[in-house]
């Protein structure tokens, strides 16, 4: 266990955005801690990329009305913000020496401590993605899940390093300039919504830039400093002992480096969802994409969305919160063409291939189950309300499985007509020909594609109460 001794936490209480921040003080300066929601839930800790704060990287994520219901009704969030970049910061002294990518993960282990806290969920994107991973090796059993967004595993490149080192004398001699700010937005979003010569930039790049500006040149400098200075963890990935699920745009620059640390990950307590279209920064550019799976990684955990009979609230598996888009050939088929092994070979590669199959499966064979699926679920019949639970059932692991089943056995009618026999057949090639890791890949993307309609309600989460049965275990 790491050591996170040599600091002293004093709590200074604030209000912050309908949150309630504390600065917890430790050797390398005060760290701010904004709170939100009942302590008596579990924890959910969450840490930022560089020159950003929980306000900046989570707020698109955490303002969906859908997330609220996920993340807030389940967990208390804890945010932490890198030294220096909560709102309304000062110039940390030059006295205070610059902190290693160590002691920032022993800050967590403080903060934990001061909060009493024992084992956590984490959310980290990029830098903070580091912090967190570094810290799930170091303190092991206090981390029970890992949400990590565009992640870093290893050392800089010496093109990554020498471009963050000119990128850090800028800021140094020159501040927060517009020429910092335009690259940092280039780190974080897709050039899609930075704007081009006839689109102008989104309106969440205008509010990140903006808060940019709120941003102390030196304490951004410290950050960037540690975040150069980081060490290759890749070789200590295979001493987690916690559930990892990895988000990263395809068009972010960390894109290669993420596929590297998913890669390194046990595949069998890890998944990866690619954003299409996205940037580094999916909590602001496309946070819907990570909804659903977000949802089926805590199913593992307990926490799952049931249907309302009454039809408020409803779950995102019923047919009536599932965009009509998705429902299209178009949708189901293109969209599903990146889904894509991309593992190296070495990694779960048998005489069968990748994942136990064979390597030369046609993609029809993976899509024929889905596009009969679909055809029951353009049923408004009670069969076809239960088509997404069923294909959610053939698609998750065994344990998830276990929990969506009965549901969608009780919406069945006791007369069965065609589309039900349709469906079933579909369920039933779906769990026997497709091997496990498409599988689960293939409803990681289907989820990371959902789109949930604005006047969709927010649902509930409940713990299953149920055993489970001893075929699904």
């Amino acid at each position: 266990m790491g050591d996170s001794s040599g600091s002293v936490s004093i709590d200074v209480e604030k209000l912050s955005f309908g949150g309630k921040e504390h600065l917890v003080k430790t050797r390398f300066g005060e760290v701010s801690v904004t709170v939100f929601g009942d302590k008596e839930k579990p924890a959910l800790i969450t840490y930022p990329d560089v020159a950003l704060n929980y306000v900046s990287c989570f707020q698109g994520l955490f303002s969906c009305p859908e997330a609220a219901s996920l993340l807030l009704h389940s967990f208390c969030i804890y945010h932490i913000s890198p030294p220096g970049h909560e709102t309304g910061a000062g110039p940390i002294s030059s006295d205070i020496p610059v902190p290693s990518v160590d002691d920032l993960a022993n800050q967590i282990a403080i903060v934990l401590d001061f909060f009493r806290l024992g084992s956590v969920m984490c959310l980290g994107v990029t830098a903070g993605a580091y912090i967190l991973t570094l810290f799930a090796i170091k303190y092991r059993e206090r981390v029970i899940g890992l949400i990590l967004v565009s992640p870093l595993c290893k050392a800089p490149s010496w093109t990554e390093w020498l471009y963050n080192k000119v990128i850090s004398n800028l800021i140094y001699f020159y501040g927060m300039c517009g020429l910092i700010k335009e690259r940092l937005l280039q780190r974080y979003f897709s050039k899609e919504v930075r704007g081009i010569a006839q689109i102008p930039e989104s309106d969440t790049v205008q509010g990140c830039r903006n808060l940019l500006d709120e941003r102390q040149a030196t304490n951004v400098w410290r950050f960037l400093q540690s975040i150069n200075r980081r060490h290759d963890i890749t070789e200590d990935l295979q001493q987690l002992q916690c559930r990892t699920l990895v988000f990263v745009g395809e068009n972010s620059p960390f894109h290669v480096d993420a596929l590297h640390m998913a890669s390194k990950l046990d595949r069998r307590y890890s998944a990866l969802v690619e954003v299409h279209a996205c940037g580094s920064l999916v909590t602001e550019e496309q946070p819907h994409a990570m909804l659903i799976p977000m949802e089926y990684f805590f199913m593992g955990y307990g926490l799952y969305r049931t249907s309302q009979l009454t039809g408020s609230p409803c779950s995102p598996l019923s047919p009536y919160c599932i965009s009509p888009e998705l429902l299209s050939p178009e949708s189901m088929g293109v969209k599903l063409k990146p889904i894509k092994t991309r593992a190296s070979q070495e990694i779960g590669e048998g005489k069968h291939g990748v994942y136990g199959h064979e390597p030369s499966l046609p993609i029809f064979t993976i899509l024929t189950p889905i596009f009969l699926t679909r055809r029951a679920m353009s049923s408004a019949t009670p069969i076809g309300s239960c088509a997404a639970r069923l294909m959610a059932a053939a698609c998750s692991p065994r344990r998830v499985r276990s929990r969506l089943a009965p549901l969608a056995a009780a919406a069945l009618p006791a007369g069965l007509s065609e589309g039900a026999l349709m469906l079933a057949d579909a369920v039933s090639f779906a769990r026997t020909e497709v091997g496990g890791g498409t599988r689960d890949e293939l409803a990681c993307f289907v989820s990371s594609q959902y789109q949930p309609p604005l006047e969709c309600p927010s649902s509930r989460f409940l713990c299953d109460p149920q055993p489970l049965h001893p075929s699904c275990r």
